[in-house]
């Protein structure tokens, strides 16, 4: 392979010098956002069986038939790189032991993957930050959950303002998102 050709797979792309240190910047504000709202931070691997997903996504979503990215691997097992995160976290309680015990709230960050067509602002590595509640016997993840997200989710914009092509435009909720 020639020099000319080591380019990062198309959709996705290096965080290097300053675009690290916004990343960083943004990923330490909203962990120090999610302490003071009494989250704790929860790592989950970036691969997890097929099977986590299309449980929680469904077998028929859009994420599950046409953007996820998954093989089988050398032990004949159906793996699949994260496309989300709630799906990890709830796996990641049930097999801990801790499904029952409530309230939990905790919060995520890192690398998500999924086949899209890339083109501005849709890569097919991105990073994500999420809050995950179960406070009531249900599970809230990103989609639908309860009043306090949105604070959470406020606190945090404000803390660490995004440029509106660095951010999921619906993420911050209120006016357009500021450069850092």
């Amino acid at each position: 392979m020639s020099q000319s050709k080591l380019q990062p797979v198309r959709g996705t792309h290096d965080l290097l010098g300053e675009d690290q240190r916004r990343h960083r910047h943004v990923v330490e504000t909203a962990r120090g956002v999610a302490g003071r709202y009494g989250f704790d931070e929860i790592a989950t691997p970036i691969f997890e069986f097929t099977d986590v997903f299309k449980r929680t996504l469904g077998d028929t979503s859009d994420v599950v038939t046409k953007e996820m990215y998954s093989f089988v691997d050398r032990g004949g097992e159906d793996i699949t790189l994260r496309p989300e995160g709630t799906a990890g976290v709830v796996r990641a309680l049930i097999s801990g032991g801790l499904a029952q015990d409530l309230p939990l709230k905790f919060f995520y960050a890192g690398p998500m993957f999924r086949y899209e067509r890339p083109q501005k602002g849709r890569f097919r590595q991105f990073h994500q930050i999420g809050p995950f509640f179960r406070l009531d016997g249900r599970t809230h993840g990103t989609r639908k959950p309860p009043g306090g997200r949105v604070s959470l989710v406020r606190a945090a914009c404000a803390a660490a303002p995004l440029r509106r092509e660095a951010a999921n435009p619906s993420a911050c909720p209120e006016g357009p998102l500021q450069g850092i």
